[in-house]
């Protein structure tokens, strides 16, 4: 089986949707089949393909709709943007509309999202599957907070997102200004990629005021989980969220997490056990204030959330799970034999 994804054109750079493809590459190879990447726009697909799947909808579930036509199963993974604000937009409502009806499944992060697209359209319904995501950390550094030039002392926040609204890269900065009367030497490294050019300047204006924040820009990724390891807390500040893999990569690492309250968010943690939790939730700048202020304070909570995080991770996201569960619906859509083997 020859499987052709149709990826989003920022894709050349390391977004959690590119972190989520090289992993469902190595996933097929392990199943015995083949994943072949294809540019969101571009004018035909590769030779000797049996289905195509396309990563959001918008940024890629377009272009897999008009390239498979009618002669090739599709499969859209839609990640979270494209149904919370895509689909809301006159814009593009009708064809994101299309393209779902066109689709032969559509896998979701997780029940929320399944949900909420029921509610507003129960005919998508038998065609919705729910696989959860994974995470593979073979490229974990060791790197440290003095290796960032964070005191072994400082209280360390850090946000992994791109510079996007959609992500609200700035929520936090006025709650720890307030903060700083408690923890003088507490630092903020947001790192990410410059996802949205035209909001770029304004986030490097208001971070340029506070000269303990700083933005790192896009740093490999053993970096990045390595910087997630050595945090006092890593937050998640995005208003909705399909699933992020940098806090599913956050709770493998052990890190203590502050998570906006959102669907994603919760269900990323829901069903952890333990007497610590695996992440806190806030709804205000208050209660981020309130929470992560108590999260600083308290070394042994962090490192209890920080074990219950990864706990939780290891046990309900593993990466046999999600490659056994693509394995099976790709094989689904298409007309096989009893060994598996094409017959179309």
């Amino acid at each position: 089986m020859r499987v052709a994804m149709v990826v989003p054109a920022e894709l050349q750079v390391l977004t959690g949707n590119a972190v989520d493809v090289l992993r469902w590459q190595a996933q097929a190879l392990d199943s015995g089949f083949e994943i072949v990447t294809v540019a969101q726009g571009a004018d035909a697909l590769p030779p000797d393909v049996d289905l195509v799947h396309a990563i959001h909808t918008t940024k890629g579930g377009i272009d897999a709709a008009r390239l498979a036509g009618d002669r090739l199963p599709l499969v859209i993974s839609v990640c979270g943007s494209d149904f919370y604000i895509h689909y809301h937009e006159p814009r593009w409502k009708q064809a994101v509309e299309e393209t779902w009806r066109r689709a032969d499944a559509i896998v979701l992060w997780h029940d929320g999202i399944k949900n909420d697209m029921i509610a507003i359209d129960s005919s998508l319904a038998p065609k919705l599957r729910v696989i959860g995501p994974s995470v593979r950390l073979d490229d974990l550094s060791r790197s440290t907070r003095e290796s960032w030039g964070v005191g072994p002392d400082d209280p360390l926040v850090v946000l992994p997102a791109s510079i996007r609204a959609p992500k609200d890269p700035l929520y936090a900065l006025s709650a720890l200004d307030r903060m700083r009367a408690e923890f003088p030497t507490l630092r903020f490294l947001i790192a990410g990629a410059i996802r949205d050019t035209a909001y770029q300047p304004a986030v490097s204006r208001e971070i340029a005021r506070y000269p303990w924040a700083e933005f790192l820009g896009p740093i490999p990724r053993g970096e990045l989980l390595g910087l997630m390891r050595a945090a006092d807390a890593v937050l998640n500040t995005s208003p909705e969220e399909g699933f992020a893999n940098s806090v599913l990569e956050a709770m493998v690492v052990g890190a203590p997490l502050l998570l906006r309250d959102n669907a994603g968010n919760r269900a990323a943690v829901r069903g952890a056990r333990g007497e610590a939790p695996a992440a806190l939730l806030f709804s205000t700048q208050d209660d981020f204030q309130v929470e992560l202020t108590r999260m600083l304070r308290d070394r042994e909570l962090r490192t209890a959330m920080g074990g219950a995080a990864r706990r939780h991770a290891e046990s309900r996201f593993s990466e046999e799970r999600e490659r056994i569960a693509y394995r099976d619906l790709y094989f689904s859509l298409l007309e096989t034999d009893a060994y598996g083997r094409l017959s179309r």
